[in-house]
Formats: structure tokens, sequence, C-alpha cells
């Protein structure tokens, strides 16, 4: 399945196309000074004019948490995208999104907290197993000073 893939929950955002669970090719958008409505539009095209034999039977797109107005921007542009290609939607959630990264990088941990910076020292965080069973649901978690319950050695932090 042909799936084209939008992340707009963070400052940096990227677009990516896959087939069948393998990366085609990805374009990572660094944090410029401009808005997801002036690169994101772009980067698409350039990635469907590039691969033009692309023919997507879905968009996902990160659902959140993260940033209210990358979401949203990047939400539209994929909605958009589904009305003209009479395709789904998909969304997937940011910490997961994240997560699954984690265990790919490094899977000798038991658990895993995924963390998406919200504001000074707090995150939102969620906690998954090594098989990424969701184990927590998406919370704030003040990192200064770092909560005293972390099993060191076990857990890994990640994220943005």
């Amino acid at each position: 399945m042909e799936i084209l893939h939008i992340e707009c929950a963070t400052f940096e955002s990227s677009v990516a196309l896959a087939k069948n669970g393998e990366l085609i090719e990805q374009i990572n958008l660094p944090d410029i000074g401009t808005s997801h409505s002036a690169t994101l539009p772009l980067a698409i095209d350039g990635l469907l004019q590039k691969h033009s034999n692309f023919k997507p039977k879905a968009i996902a797109v990160s659902k959140g948490p993260g940033s209210y107005t990358g979401l949203r921007i990047g939400t539209s542009i994929a909605k958009g995208l589904c009305l003209g290609f009479n395709v789904p939607l998909i969304g997937i959630d940011t910490l997961e999104i994240i997560a699954n990264g984690m265990v790919k990088s490094n899977g000798n941990f038991e658990f895993y907290h995924a963390m998406l910076k919200a504001r000074n020292t707090e995150v939102y965080s969620a906690k998954f197993s090594s098989e990424l069973s969701r184990i927590s649901d998406t919370e704030p978690l003040q990192l200064d000073p770092l909560p005293e319950n972390i099993e060191l050695g076990k857990v890994c932090f990640g994220g943005n």
C-alpha cells in the first residue's frame, strides 16, 4: 500500500512516501522561521512530482500532541489531499511515532518514555513497552527536577 506521510507536530516537519511499509523517500523540513503552510505543500508537491508513478492509497498525518498550529495546518493539508486523491486519512499518535523510533534504534530497554517538548521544563509523555503497547496515557511530565520513581537502566527516554 502506498502512503503519503505528513509529520507536523513540531517546528521541524517532514513528509515521506512509503510503499508496503518501506520508505521510498523522506524530506525533513528544519525550523527556518517559516510556517508549515509555506513549506509542507512545496515539499509534498516536490516528492509527488519526483515520484510521478506514486499514487497514494492513504494519507497519514501526526495527530498530536504537539504544536497546535502545526497540527492544524498538517491535518488541513492532509484532508485536502484525501479529497483530491479520494483516499482515507490515517491519524497517528505523535508519541507512538517517537516510541517506535526509540525501540527500533535501541531495543534494549523494558520501557520507553516518548516525550514531546511542551513549555519550559514540561513535556508531554507516554510510556510504552518494548512491544510498543501503551502503558500510560499522554500526560504532562515535569523534568526539573526529574521524577524520583524512574527505574534507571530499564527505561529509555527520548523525543524532541
